[in-house]
């Protein structure tokens, strides 16, 4: 029992401690958490700005807050200026024009073929045992093509009014001086002086005449209970003549009438002026004013502000509005206030910069198989991408029917081993090798002095106004001898075109009336057969980053003998080539051949 006391003790004892010390501690966090937080806010206190790395007070953005009554700031001019010259600028258009957005048509093989892979998954699964399916069976291929298109580049430019001030607010000091005969004489007791200009009078002095030539005080100098703007001068006498004072703001308009008082005045003792039949008048006293004259040569003046993001010399105009119309604004300037009527107050002119085409990449947008895979801008125009490079993704379906028995497909006409080599381009891409040595051989030959490889030749056509000439299309010459007003070298152009025998140089101006573009030309290199073609275009643009000169002059030189050997052959994408090696070699179809083995073979027996 006392051992279970003692152990009670002990604990109650430890208990106790610990109690002590768990407050201890809690007081000495408790005064820590009062004094850092006396410390927070002297730190607050004691912050300035300054003290962050970089700080600007007066950051470049400021220029653009103008005030409540200020100017327009011109934000929309300056951040287009912004999107076209800045490096966010430029990478921000060049991200959305070289990275389009997939598209995906819904009719294309491969989701076709989806489709039917997910109606029928257990047949194809061998969930349903061994009950045979017809099922389609389907090998894909995709190729690569490359073409080129011109995009529809429009841009809008405004024109807009701003108030500009000229002049500015200018003070000087002036003093003016009037002696008693300046005054104008209301009474003995009352005169004025009329003020000669506009501004404020800061102070004025005033003195009275004194003695007369024989020295004694001359008693019609004499003054009693003097005033002058409300200001009490009191009395000029022999012991007081003079008077000034210096901290007015008396603001007063030219012509206005300034008051002198006094009592007791006399015409004859006490007059403004003395005048007497044997002497000259005489003034009796002077007031000299110190003037501050505001010169305010402040008016406003309307210019017109450009904010054009591109330049339309090369342009079309297709519109023009005034996007803020007649009305009459308020202006406040110095304490002044202007009206300004303006019968527009913006103008805005939209303008066709490049015009699209049908274009050489048509036949891929209008197949559902093929997808764009990259996008390269080859041409700009003020910033804005007038023609790209684009590569096509297409997919190539070979389809065989058949059943599927289980885990076993089995083919229904015999047609599987179409699938094996539907897509086997190494017999044409080595004869198209083949060829572009031949090629490559005879034009070095023909040119033996220069050693220079499918050679080109420049040719233009015409772009003229609102919906460009048809004379530079890009497709449909095949199916028409020529336009009547497109001349020869058009004519001649379009039919190249058709052939995929053309590289696209450029667009220009060619012809200008009173300094607004009229008509332009597109410039071309025209090169004899595909391969020349496929070789300019993917090995010394492509691959050799060699370009073919401006619009206006088109450089379509042949390709030397040292570039030859840099340019990889194997990179290339002959399938253009392809198609015009497939149309020059008469192969017998499957049926054919069918009914020759057939024939032979009756004939064989028949020889026997």
């Amino acid at each position: 029992m006392k051992k279970r006391l003692f152990l009670i003790g002990i604990l109650l004892s430890s208990s106790v401690a610990y109690a002590s010390s768990m407050n201890d501690a809690f007081k000495q966090g408790q005064n820590v958490g009062k004094g850092n937080s006396g410390n927070a806010q002297q730190v607050m206190k004691d912050f300035q700005p300054t003290q962050i790395q970089g700080f600007n007070a007066r950051p470049e953005e400021s220029q653009f807050y103008t005030g409540v009554k200020g100017g327009n700031p011109n934000l929309m001019g300056k951040g287009m200026s912004a999107l076209e010259t800045s490096e966010s600028g430029k990478a921000i258009k060049d991200s959305v024009i070289n990275n389009p957005k997939v598209k995906i048509s819904q009719d294309s093989d491969f989701i076709k073929s989806s489709d039917n892979i997910r109606k029928n998954a257990k047949a194809i699964s061998g969930m349903q045992g061994q009950q045979c399916v017809n099922q389609v069976l389907s090998k894909t291929d995709f190729s690569s093509h490359f073409c080129e298109k011109d995009n529809n580049v429009e841009t809008e430019c405004k024109k807009t009014a701003n108030v500009k001030w000229l002049g500015d607010v200018r003070t000087e000091k002036k003093t003016f001086k009037f002696l008693a005969t300046d005054f104008k004489v209301i009474n003995q007791n009352h005169a004025q002086i009329i003020a000669p200009e506009n501004g404020t009078i800061t102070g004025f002095s005033t003195q009275s005449c004194g003695f007369d030539d024989r020295g004694m005080f001359w008693i019609r100098c004499k003054k009693t209970n003097l005033s002058f703007l409300g200001v009490p001068i009191g009395d000029f006498n022999y012991g007081r003549r003079s008077f000034s004072v210096d901290n007015l703001a008396r603001k007063v308009t030219k012509g206005e009438r300034l008051d002198i008082f006094r009592s007791e005045g006399d015409s004859w003792w006490h007059p403004w002026v003395y005048k007497s039949p044997r002497e000259p008048e005489k003034s009796t006293m002077n007031i000299t004013l110190n003037y501050v004259v505001e010169e305010n040569t402040l008016k406003p003046q309307v210019e017109w502000d450009n904010n054009c993001p591109a330049d339309t010399g090369n342009a079309v105009e297709i519109k023009a509005q005034c996007t803020q119309p007649a009305e009459t604004r308020t202006f406040e300037r110095e304490g002044q206030t202007f009206k300004i009527h303006q019968d527009c107050w913006e103008h805005s002119y939209r303008y066709l910069v490049n015009e699209s085409s049908d274009n050489e990449c048509k036949k891929y947008e209008d197949n559902a198989n093929c997808t764009v895979s990259e996008r390269e801008c080859i041409l700009q125009e003020n910033g804005a991408c007038t023609r790209h490079r684009v590569k096509y993704q297409c997919q190539t379906t070979t389809k065989t029917d058949g059943y599927v028995c289980g885990d076993k497909f089995f083919c229904s006409d015999g047609s599987c081993s179409d699938l094996e080599g539907s897509v086997n381009t190494d017999f044409g891409h080595a004869v198209s090798q083949l060829a572009t040595l031949a090629q490559a051989g005879k034009d070095v030959g023909l040119d033996a002095e220069h050693l220079r490889a499918f050679s080109g030749k420049p040719m233009f056509c015409r772009k003229s106004g609102f919906g460009f000439s048809d004379c530079c299309k890009d497709s449909g010459w095949g199916h028409k001898a020529g336009l009547a007003k497109c001349n020869s070298e058009e004519n001649a152009l379009g039919q190249a075109k058709e052939k995929k025998l053309v590289v696209y140089v450029g667009t220009f101006c060619s012809k200008k009336v009173a300094k607004v573009c009229v008509q332009r030309k597109a410039g071309y290199c025209v090169f004899d057969n595909k391969l020349a073609r496929i070789i300019q275009y993917q090995g010394r643009s492509g691959q050799l980053g060699i370009g073919f000169g401006g619009a206006s002059s088109p450089d379509c030189r042949g390709i030397t003998v040292d570039e030859l050997q840099k340019i990889d052959f194997n990179a290339m994408d002959y399938s253009d080539f392809y198609e015009e090696l497939n149309e020059r070699t008469n192969l017998p179809d499957r049926e054919q051949l069918m009914e020759h083995m057939k024939n032979s073979i009756v004939e064989q027996l028949q020889n026997q």
